[in-house]
């Protein structure tokens, strides 16, 4: 009888339900980051200020660690095919916190919020030398993600 009274017990238990709740940790905004046309056989940099922007969320706290994961897109080869060198820093202030290129796109850094519903924004500095090419509408494109 006690067996018996076990192995139900054990049943009702695997056969309960699970929820997961998830929350959206911060609003991500990334202003229009156009480089416009850039001549054959040139080099520059541009910088995007404030172009990157986490709005978090009101219930992740302060001292919450968040992971950021930035990615460049590539959603036109031919462009970027025609840079001998493009490189994406995300900046919070002086400070280099992820490095982007053509070669290795992905990088990830960690922030700590400070106070929660905090916004926090990092600006973009974007450097190249381009090829024998003229390269026409250069829009950069980044994504972003993030982690607690």
């Amino acid at each position: 009888m006690a067996i018996a009274l076990s192995t139900i017990g054990y049943a009702s238990l695997t056969l309960g339900t699970i929820t997961v709740t998830t929350k959206e940790i911060a609003t991500v905004s990334i202003d229009n980051l156009n480089l416009g046309t850039l001549p054959a056989r040139s080099a520059g940099s541009k910088t995007f200020s404030n172009a990157l922007s986490l709005a978090f969320d009101k219930a992740f706290a302060a001292g919450t660690a968040v992971t950021i994961k930035t990615e460049l897109i590539i959603s036109n080869s031919n462009v970027y095919k025609g840079f001998r060198s493009f490189v994406v820093q995300v900046k919070d202030g002086s400070k280099v916190k992820a490095t982007l290129t053509l070669n290795s796109p992905y990088d990830e850094f960690t922030y700590t919020i400070g106070t929660a519903g905090e916004t926090k924004t990092y600006c973009l500095l974007v450097t190249y030398a381009t090829d024998a090419t003229l390269l026409t509408d250069v829009v950069l494109q980044l994504s972003v993600n993030l982690q607690v």
